[in-house]
C-alpha cells in the first residue's frame, strides 16, 4: 500500500473511532500561580489491539494503554492517544483524509497556530488574552461534538 492510502485508512479510523479535543486542566500550586493548561489531544478506543498498534506504527506517535472492559461483549478495550505537538504532527499527517472529524481536526490545528502566533507559547506564563483564545476553541470544539446527526 502507499502511505496515502494508509493514511487514508488511518483517517477513516479517527473518523469512526476517535476523539479530536483540546484537553484543559488547572495547573499550579493555587493562588495567583494556578492557570489553565491546554492540550491538543487525539484518542481512539477500541477492543481490536492490533488496529491501535497500526494506527501508531502510521502515525509514528502515541501510546496504548489498556481501558475498561466493554461492557456489552466483555472483550479488553485498548485506547491510543497522543497529546501536545505530536498530536498535531498526526492530525497533519492524516488531516486530508479525515471527512467526519474535519471540522475537529481544523479547529485542534488553529490551536496550535493559535500558540505559535503567541510566540509558541505552551508554558505556564502564558497571558489571559491567549488563555481566553484557548478557551473559545475548546468551546467550539466541544460544540460540534453535540451536533445533530440527520437521522
Amino acid at each position: 500500500m502507499t502511505r496515502e492510502i494508509e493514511l487514508a485508512w488511518c483517517a477513516g479510523i479517527i473518523d469512526g473511532e476517535g476523539c479530536i479535543a483540546v484537553n484543559r486542566r488547572n495547573v499550579g500550586t493555587g493562588g495567583k500561580n494556578r492557570t489553565l493548561s491546554h492540550a491538543p489531544c487525539l484518542q481512539i478506543n477500541m477492543v481490536h489491539l492490533d488496529t491501535l498498534r497500526r494506527v501508531r506504527s502510521l502515525l509514528g506517535v502515541g501510546s496504548i494503554h489498556r481501558h475498561s472492559s466493554c461492557a456489552a461483549t466483555k472483550r479488553q478495550a485498548w485506547s491510543f492517544s497522543v497529546t501536545g505537538r505530536k498530536a498535531v504532527t498526526a492530525l497533519q499527517l492524516v488531516r486530508p483524509y479525515l471527512f467526519g472529524k474535519a471540522d475537529e481536526a481544523d479547529a485542534v490545528l488553529g490551536f496550535y497556530d493559535l500558540g505559535r502566533a503567541w510566540g509558541g507559547r505552551y508554558s505556564r506564563s502564558v497571558p489571559p488574552e491567549l488563555i481566553a483564545a484557548r478557551e473559545e476553541l475548546c468551546e467550539r470544539v466541544r460544540a460540534m461534538k453535540r451536533k445533530e446527526w440527520p437521522a
